[in-house]
């Protein structure tokens, strides 16, 4: 594998015959073996590979490279993402990147850039700082999306508008009645037919505060793996805000439990949903989603059924890839509880209606 790698490597410019040269490679993480025996498109198979960090000679890092299966769809991640860090409007949002490949692999390559993870300063943030971050962010995402649409037309495969139902067909067929019981399974279907067809919106996919780092006074977004796979409205919102929040509630957990992520503590934690239903007005987040609603022009309802969409699909995402249980049960969990909300008749209105931040 050293011999694929240390040739993908050449291709890129790289002089793999200086002296200390592999001494300057760091594996930041391995996916599973490669090259792998079949490239079947959307198994879990396509999530094989490493990523590398490429020091320079004082140490520093200088590029970052991931290294997949050369399956079609990272093939036109790839390609795509290629073609939006180059627009001028975009180079203090996004890294560079470039690609090479060979018959095994892939690797993206792009610039590192240095600075602090969002998920440092999350759960010290001011209420007030972290929502106007929220929205920074958000609206930096549309930028790069609206960038995306003109660059590349064909990632809306010649559709404006997406049936939020009939796109979250699969992820319904995907989990088990064993972990979504069928009558909350029903109610969520419920949901996103009520909510109908919406205007389609290309997201990250991935928006969480590992991905997202500060640096030269901007805020720059990372891992675009999953760009564009994702085009129903509200979806990156959704995922940043309830990471932000589960990261505010692992600090109180730490604290007393002294663990490191939050993630581990799955069924100490309230839901997000339920959170969500809080009238507490130093919560940035009903804030943020009201805001991000009013600015795709949904309504309550719309808003509603992208919500359902958001868990259905992240849950069914992970359980696909074999994500081990313990992360999954909290989507599950927050997707049984918004499906007894809406049974009860929560309706969420105040959760994205926000005259105050929706302006």
């Amino acid at each position: 594998m050293r011999s694929g790698f240390a040739s993908l490597l050449e291709q890129a410019g790289f002089d793999t015959t200086e002296r200390g040269f592999w001494e300057r490679i760091v594996m930041v993480q391995n996916c599973a073996v490669l090259p792998a025996e079949r490239l079947d498109e959307g198994d879990v198979m396509a999530t094989r590979g490493f990523n590398a960090l490429v020091l320079d000679r004082h140490g520093v890092p200088t590029f970052f490279c991931k290294c997949r299966p050369p399956t079609k769809e990272w093939v036109r991640q790839t390609e795509l993402c290629t073609r939006i860090s180059m627009e001028p409007a975009l180079r203090q949002m996004i890294p560079c990147a470039w690609g090479v490949r060979s018959s095994e692999l892939l690797m993206s390559i792009s610039t590192y850039v240095p600075g602090p993870l969002l998920e440092s300063r999350v759960a010290w943030m001011r209420p007030d700082t972290l929502g106007a971050t929220l929205r920074e962010i958000l609206q930096e995402m549309e930028t790069i999306s609206l960038h995306c649409a003109v660059i590349e037309p064909e990632v809306f495969n010649g559709r404006t508008h997406v049936d939020l139902a009939a796109e979250a067909e699969w992820a319904f067929d995907a989990i088990p009645s064993s972990l979504l019981p069928p009558h909350l399974a029903s109610v969520a279907r419920d949901t996103l037919a009520r909510a109908g067809v919406v205007r389609r919106a290309i997201q990250h996919g991935d928006l969480w505060p590992r991905n997202i780092l500060r640096h030269d006074g901007h805020w720059w977004l990372l891992d675009f793996e999953m760009f564009g796979q994702i085009q129903v409205p509200l979806y990156d919102a959704f995922h940043l805000v309830r990471y932000c929040w589960t990261l505010r509630q692992g600090r109180l957990q730490r604290a007393i439990h002294r663990e490191r992520s939050p993630a581990m503590l799955p069924n100490r934690l309230p839901s997000w949903i339920g959170s969500l239903r809080s009238s507490h007005t130093t919560q940035p987040y009903q804030h943020t989603l009201a805001w991000a609603r009013a600015r795709h022009g949904l309504t309550i309802e719309q808003a509603v059924g992208t919500l359902a969409f958001y868990l259905i699909d992240v849950t069914a995402r992970m359980y696909r890839r074999q994500v081990p249980m313990p992360y999954v049960e909290p989507y599950l969990r927050d997707l049984a509880v918004l499906a007894e909300c809406l049974l009860a008749g929560e309706t969420f209105a105040d959760t994205f209606r926000d005259t105050a931040s929706a302006a």
